[in-house]
């Protein structure tokens, strides 16, 4: 990966880093740690090859001379996703520091990939709607009451549909201001609500349990458990200590809360299986590598395993749903537009074939 290309030149301290400088970053690092390089002196490095993130590796290179951890330096600096600190921190656990930042560098990457292809599908849409619903406000707003006027005057009425779609588009168009700021209101009251604890535990939660989409979510969340849990089992850990580090690293807190409470039923007495099968958030699939990874003895290969498997399966259907976003879209305002034109080109039509 080139360095220029993909971290560009950026205020590290102005906002948090983007998928694809973390990508960029964990290669470099992965590199340096897999040659026998110290941590310091990789970052050191990285400040060499790109002068941009000097400020930041300065910063973290001062932090672990005075005796913090990698995982603590990085953290401190803010600009890093919490998933990127946390696999960071099994990694220092685990010994397997350099293997976990390889891993993050190809997760990263994927996700900057999806993104790009996520806000390239929906551009044009957005745009197409936005247009559309102008056109369809000055349609309904400004030229279906002179088609009316027209009809009227002929001693037609107008189509019923029509009619109420004149209706509400005056109705909006008088009230526009108010409408826009209506909408701006919500949009603002919904972000804060999400910002907040119980907003924040109530959208992650609905993301794990949600009808249309819970299986997706829940196997992203799979997967960020299974790998953590490979790493960890993989150095020796025991699982408890492993589903400790896999609720950091889970990006959920809900979906936490769960690994903790999987982790006390444990502690009863309970099967690692049919506990995670009570939290109602793990797929079916998953528990049962995990129960073959127990008693086989391959727990950490398994479970790496059907992480790069999940991985791979919402990469596709992320990309699916995109591709089929524009579409039907498009066909969707096709025949909204469709609908106008025939209800109000219909009676002009006989009109004019009566008068001929």
């Amino acid at each position: 990966m080139n360095s220029k290309s993909a971290a560009g030149h950026f205020d590290t301290h102005a906002r948090p880093l983007t998928s694809i400088q973390v990508a960029w970053f964990s290669y470099r690092l992965a590199s340096a740690l897999k040659a026998g390089i110290s941590p310091a002196e990789a970052l050191e490095m990285i400040c060499a090859e790109d002068p941009s993130f000097a400020g930041v590796s300065g910063e973290v290179v001062c932090d672990l001379d005075k005796g913090l951890r990698i995982h603590e330096a990085i953290s401190k600096t803010g600009i890093f996703p919490s998933y990127f600190v946390n696999m960071v921190k099994i990694g220092e656990a685990t010994g397997t520091l350099d293997r976990v930042m390889e891993s993050l560098a190809q997760y990263y990457e994927r996700e900057d990939y999806l993104n790009k292809e996520i806000k390239s599908a929906l551009t044009y849409p957005l745009v197409l709607i936005c247009l559309v619903a102008a056109v369809m406000l000055v349609v309904t707003w400004q030229i279906l009451p002179i088609f009316e006027d027209i009809l009227i005057s002929l001693g037609v009425e107008m189509p019923t549909v029509a009619r109420l779609l004149m209706l509400a588009g005056c109705f909006v168009g008088e009230n526009l201001l108010q409408f826009v700021v209506a909408i701006v209101v919500i949009v603002i009251a919904v972000w804060t609500y999400s910002l907040t604890d119980v907003g924040k535990m109530r959208i992650e939660k609905w993301k794990a349990h949600t009808g249309m989409f819970d299986h997706l979510f829940q196997k992203a969340y799979a997967a960020k458990v299974g790998s953590s849990m490979s790493y960890a089992v993989g150095s020796g850990m025991s699982v408890d200590s492993a589903l400790e580090m896999a609720a950091e690293t889970v990006g959920n807190d809900h979906v936490a809360e769960k690994i903790e409470w999987c982790r006390a039923q444990i502690e009863q007495g309970k099967d690692l299986a049919e506990a995670m099968r009570l939290t109602q958030v793990f797929p079916d699939e998953f528990i049962h590598a995990m129960q073959i990874g127990l008693k086989t003895g391959d727990l950490p290969h398994v479970t790496m395993k059907i992480s790069e498997i999940y991985e791979d399966e919402v990469s596709r259907t992320l990309e699916g749903m995109i591709s089929a976003v524009e579409p039907t879209l498009v066909a969707v305002l096709s025949v909204i537009i469709g609908i106008v034109l025939i209800t109000v080109m219909i009676p002009l039509t006989r009109i004019m074939a009566s008068m001929g």
